[in-house]
C-alpha cells in the first residue's frame, strides 16, 4: 500500500482540484473554490483567507463524505492519505 502525506491544505487541493471544485458537498467546495482563489482579489485579506483555509483543511474529518472519499481512492487505488499540517498528521484515509 502506498502513502501520501499532505503536509498542508495547498498540497490536497492540487491533489483533488479537479474532482473537488464539483463535489455536492458544499463546505468542500467552498474550501476548494477559496483555495483557487486565494491570489485573486484584495491582498489585504489574503491572510485571513489563507487562515480560514487552513482551518477548514484541519477540520476536514468532520465533513468529509464517504463518497469523496471514494474519488480519493479511485485516484489513487490502494493508497492510504495522510492529512498534515507541517510535520503533524491530524487525520488518516485507509482503505
Amino acid at each position: 500500500m502506498n502513502t501520501k502525506r499532505y503536509s498542508n491544505f495547498t498540497e490536497f487541493f492540487n491533489d483533488f482540484k479537479e474532482e473537488f471544485l464539483r463535489t455536492q458537498n458544499q463546505r468542500l467546495h467552498a474550501l476548494f473554490n477559496t483555495v483557487a482563489t486565494l491570489s485573486q482579489g484584495c491582498g489585504c485579506t489574503r491572510r485571513y483567507r489563507t487562515g480560514k483555509c487552513s482551518e477548514e483543511y484541519r477540520n476536514l474529518p468532520q465533513y468529509i463524505a464517504p463518497e469523496n472519499i471514494q474519488v480519493m481512492q479511485m485516484k489513487f487505488p490502494n493508497t492510504k492519505f495522510e492529512l498534515a499540517e507541517g510535520n503533524e498528521v491530524f487525520h488518516v484515509i485507509d482503505v
